[in-house]
C-alpha cells in the first residue's frame, strides 16, 4: 500500500490536518462549515477546541477521527495520509488507534454494560479467535469498567444507569482497545454540574495515568481551561485564544 507522508516526522506530530474543509449542499447552494483548518496535535497533549454551537467543532472532530470525509484538505495520522486511505484502512485506525466519546453515549439499549464495552474487541476478532480468547477479553473489560467505578454495574443495561454512569461506560468502551488518541465530542454536554465534575476527573485521570492524547470539543469554558492547549473555533475557523 502506498502511503503519503506528511512533512513533519512521525512521532513529533501525532495527528495533523492541512487545509481541511467541509461543505454541505442545499440544492446548488454550498454551505461551508469548516473553512481551511490547519492543525497539529502532539503526543500526550490535551487539545481542547472551544466554541459555540454551530461553529463547526463536531464536524472538524469527525473528520480528524475519520468518521466523515473532508470536502478538501488532508488528515495525517503518525505521518500517514489517512483521509483518502481505503475504507478498510480507515476502519482499522478508528478501531485500533482511535477511541470516541460522544455527548449522547451511544450505548446499545439491549446490551448490558459489559456487552457494550466488549463490542470494539469483538469487531477485531474472527469467530474462532473470539471464542478462544473470550475469557481474557471479558476480564480486561471488567478491569476497565472497575477502573471507571462500574464494577457493581456490569450486568446493568443503559436504562438502569445514571447519566454519569452511562458516560463512564462509554469512556470504558472507548478505552478498551488501548487507543493512541481519544476524541471527545461534548463529553459533558448532557450532564449536570456535579456529574460534569466527576467525568472531568475521569478524563484527567486517564490523561495522567495512561499518558493519553485527547482532542476534546466543547462549549464548556471551564473544561477548556483545563486542557494543555486551547483553540477557539468561530465560524468554521480556528483561532488562538486572546
Amino acid at each position: 500500500m502506498s502511503r503519503t507522508k506528511a512533512k513533519s516526522q512521525a512521532g513529533e506530530v501525532l495527528l495533523e490536518a492541512k487545509g481541511l474543509t467541509k461543505s454541505y449542499y442545499a440544492g446548488k447552494r454550498e454551505l461551508p462549515v469548516v473553512k481551511g483548518v490547519d492543525l497539529a496535535v502532539k503526543p500526550g497533549e490535551v487539545l481542547v477546541i472551544c466554541g459555540p454551537s454551530g461553529a463547526g467543532k463536531s464536524t472538524l472532530l469527525h473528520m480528524l477521527g475519520l468518521l466523515d470525509p473532508p470536502t478538501g484538505g488532508k488528515v495525517f495520522y503518525d505521518g500517514e495520509e489517512v483521509s483518502t486511505a481505503s475504507a478498510g484502512r480507515r476502519a482499522f485506525i478508528r478501531n485500533r488507534r482511535f477511541g470516541f466519546v460522544f455527548q449522547f453515549y451511544h450505548l446499545l439499549p439491549d446490551l448490558n454494560v459489559t456487552e457494550n464495552t466488549l463490542l470494539p474487541l469483538m469487531i477485531t476478532e474472527s469467530i474462532f479467535s473470539w471464542y478462544s480468547a473470550r475469557r481474557r477479553r471479558r476480564e480486561k473489560v471488567e478491569g476497565v469498567l472497575a477502573s471507571m467505578g462500574l464494577g457493581e454495574r456490569l450486568k446493568h443495561r443503559p436504562s438502569q444507569l445514571s447519566g454519569g454512569e452511562r458516560q463512564r461506560a462509554a469512556i470504558a468502551r472507548a478505552l478498551v482497545n488501548d487507543p493512541v488518541l481519544l476524541f471527545c465530542d461534548e463529553p459533558t454536554g448532557n450532564l449536570d454540574t456535579k456529574t460534569t465534575g466527576e467525568i472531568l476527573e475521569v478524563l484527567w485521570r486517564i490523561k495522567d495515568e495512561f499518558k493519553q492524547t485527547l482532542v476534546v470539543v466543547t462549549h464548556n469554558v471551564e473544561l477548556a481551561k483545563q486542557g494543555t492547549r486551547r483553540l477557539n473555533m468561530i465560524d468554521g475557523k480556528l483561532y488562538k485564544p486572546d
